[in-house]
C-alpha cells in the first residue's frame, strides 16, 4: 500500500500566491515586489496570520536575489503589512485600524477662543506677514539677512557626516542644563580669539540667541515690569518682549546708536529691569553705540539697578576698522548678559549667553523649565566644528563675501540715491536703513518696487512706536554685488519718483510779513 505524500506546508501556498504578484516594471525591482504582495494582501488572497515564505525561499521561488527578498520585506513591515516573529517566521499582520478623517471646528465651535485668548498687541512679525507674497519670490530681495554666509567648508561637511557614525555618539548621555563641559570650553576659547575673556564656567548653550532673551525675560521680568529697547530694533525681540508681556520703552537712535541721553527721563516713569541694546552692528540700522554712550548707558543702568542685555547677532562680522569690544568686556559689576549665535556660518540655530554670579544661575534654572538643556548630539557637532578650526574659517569667509555684497549696497546708494533720502553707513553686519524724507511713505514704495522684481522690508515692521513709517530695511540677502548694484540702480528711480510726488504734495506755508 503506497503511504500517503506529505501535505504541503502553509508557506509553500504562500509563495505559489506570492508568485503571482505582478512587477510594475518600474522602480527599484524590491519596491515592485512589495507593492505586488501588499496588492495580494489587500485582496484577501493571503488573509491575517497567513505565513509568509522564508526570505530564501521566496527569493528562489521567484529568481531574484536573496537581498532583494529581505529589502521587500522590510518595505512591507513598514507598512504595517506582515510582521516579523523572532525565530518563528514571517506573518501576514493584522489590518491597521482605518482612519477616520478629524474634522476641523468650524468658527462657531472656536469661538470660544476669543474670549480665552483675549486681545494681544500687533506683534512686529505679523506686519512682514501682511506683506505680499511676492516679497519672498522677488528677483532682488533685499528682504533678509541668509543664515549662512556661502558655501559650507568641505571639511565641515565631512565632519557633519562623520559624527553620525562616529563611537563617542553611542557614549551619550543627557548633559547638565548649561551644555556639554567640553563644548563651553572650545566657545571660551573660540571667543578668546575674537578678544572677549571668559571661562567656560560663565558660557551657557542655548538653543538660539533669542532665546537667551526669552530666559532673561522669565527669569527677571514680572508683567508690571518694563525692558528699555533701542527703537527701531530686530523685530523677533521686540516680539518677545510682548509675547512676555512686558512694556516696551523705545529708547530713539541716532547714527551714534541709542540715544543714552534720554534713556533715563523715558524709563523714570517705568519700572525697567532689563535695557536691551545690540551695540555692535545693530539689526536693523547697523549703526554702532559710541564708546561715550557705551560708558553713559552702563552708568544709567547702575543707577536704575537693572541688568543690561547685550544682542551681538552679527558677531564677529566686522569690515572696515578696529573691531569695537562688547560692551561684557568692560562689566565689573556682572550686570551684562551677553547674547550671539556661536557663529551665523552654521546650518544649526544654537547660541551662547554668557553671565556671571547669581544671575547665571537664574538663567539656567528657566532653561531647565524651557527644555532641560539644548540638542546634545548638535552640541556634539559644534564642539567638533570648533575643534578644527571649522566656524573661524566659516567666519572669515562669511567676512570676505558679506564685506563685498556691504560695500557694494553702500556704494550703489552713494552713486544713485537723490540727496534728500538718508541711510546708515554701517561698517558691519548686514543691513542699511533708509529714511526718506517727511510725508514719503515704506509701503506705498514697497508696492511700486514689487512692480520692478524688488523687495525690502518696511521700516513699521521693526519699530517699538509708529515713528518709522518712512524708513525700511535693505539687507544683503542672497545677492551678489552686482545684483545688488543692478537692484539699487532700479530702486533709486523708484524712490525718486516717490519723493518727488510727495514734495509736490506738501502744503505750502506763507511767508509772514517782515516787520
Amino acid at each position: 500500500m503506497a503511504s500517503a505524500s506529505p501535505a504541503p506546508s502553509a508557506d509553500i501556498f504562500a509563495l505559489d500566491i506570492v508568485k503571482q504578484a505582478r512587477l510594475s516594471g518600474s522602480g527599484p525591482l524590491y519596491a515592485q515586489l512589495a507593492d505586488g504582495i501588499a496588492e495580494i494582501i489587500a485582496s484577501g488572497r493571503l488573509p491575517y496570520g497567513a505565513a509568509m515564505p522564508r526570505v530564501r525561499d521566496l527569493a528562489n521561488g521567484l529568481h531574484v536575489s536573496i537581498v532583494t527578498a529581505a529589502h521587500a520585506y522590510r518595505v512591507l513591515g513598514e507598512r504595517g503589512l506582515v510582521a516579523a516573529r523572532p525565530g518563528v517566521g514571517t506573518f501576514v499582520a493584522r489590518p491597521l485600524p482605518a482612519v477616520t478623517e478629524l474634522r476641523a471646528p468650524d468658527s462657531a465651535q472656536l469661538a470660544w477662543q476669543s474670549a480665552f485668548i483675549g486681545s494681544k498687541p500687533t506683534t512686529n512679525l505679523s506686519r512682514i506677514y501682511q506683506l505680499p507674497p511676492a516679497c519672498a519670490q522677488a528677483r532682488f530681495s533685499f528682504f533678509s539677512v541668509h543664515s549662512y554666509g556661502g558655501q559650507m567648508l568641505p571639511l565641515s561637511r565631512r565632519i557633519l557626516r562623520r559624527v553620525a557614525l562616529d563611537a563617542e555618539v553611542a557614549r551619550l548621555r543627557p548633559t547638565d542644563t548649561q551644555g556639554l563641559p567640553e563644548l563651553r570650553s572650545a566657545v571660551a576659547a573660540h571667543l578668546a580669539e575674537e578678544g572677549i575673556e571668559v571661562g567656560a564656567e560663565r558660557v551657557l548653550i542655548t538653543n538660539s540667541y533669542e532665546e537667551a532673551l526669552l530666559l532673561t525675560l522669565l527669569a527677571f521680568c514680572k508683567d508690571s515690569d518694563a525692558i528699555a529697547i533701542e527703537d527701531p530694533s530686530q523685530f523677533c525681540t521686540v516680539d518677545i518682549a510682548r509675547l512676555r508681556s512686558v512694556r516696551l520703552v523705545g529708547v530713539p537712535m541716532d547714527d551714534k546708536g541709542m540715544r543714552t541721553d534720554l534713556l533715563e527721563s523715558l524709563s523714570a516713569r517705568e519700572s525697567v529691569r532689563v535695557i536691551v541694546t545690540s551695540p555692535r552692528a545693530h539689526n536693523p540700522t547697523g549703526v554702532e553705540l559710541s564708546e561715550h554712550r557705551r560708558r553713559e548707558l552702563y552708568a544709567v543702568a547702575r543707577r536704575l539697578n537693572c541688568l543690561i542685555f547685550e544682542c551681538d547677532s552679527f558677531a564677529p562680522l566686522m569690515y572696515r576698522g578696529r573691531r569695537q569690544a562688547p560692551i561684557l568686556s568692560e562689566d565689573p559689576d556682572g550686570r551684562v548678559i551677553y547674547g550671539r549665535p556661536v557663529s551665523r556660518g552654521l546650518l544649526m540655530n544654537l547660541g551662547i549667553a554668557i553671565a556671571t554670579g547669581q544671575v547665571l544661575e537664574q538663567l539656567v534654572q528657566a532653561k531647565d523649565i524651557v527644555d532641560r538643556g539644548s540638542d546634545v548630539f548638535l552640541q556634539l557637532i559644534l564642539r567638533r566644528l570648533l575643534d578644527s578650526g571649522c566656524i573661524a574659517r566659516q567666519d572669515a569667509q562669511m567676512r570676505r563675501e558679506w564685506g563685498d555684497q556691504l560695500s557694494a549696497l553702500l556704494a550703489s546708494l552713494d552713486r544713485t540715491m537723490p540727496r534728500s533720502v538718508r541711510w546708515t553707513h554701517p561698517r558691519g553686519g548686514g543691513c542699511v536703513w533708509v529714511t526718506m524724507p517727511e510725508r514719503c511713505s515704506a509701503d506705498v514704495l514697497l508696492a511700486r518696487a514689487l512692480e520692478k522684481d524688488i523687495s525690502f522690508i518696511p521700516g513699521r515692521a521693526f519699530g517699538v512706536t509708529e515713528r518709522h513709517e518712512r524708513s525700511f530695511r535693505l539687507a544683503i540677502g542672497n545677492l551678489s554685488p552686482s545684483q545688488i548694484i543692478e537692484a539699487v540702480n532700479v530702486l533709486s528711480g523708484v524712490v525718486k519718483e516717490h519723493v518727488s510726488e510727495a514734495q509736490r504734495l506738501r502744503p505750502r506755508i506763507p511767508m509772514g510779513k517782515v516787520s
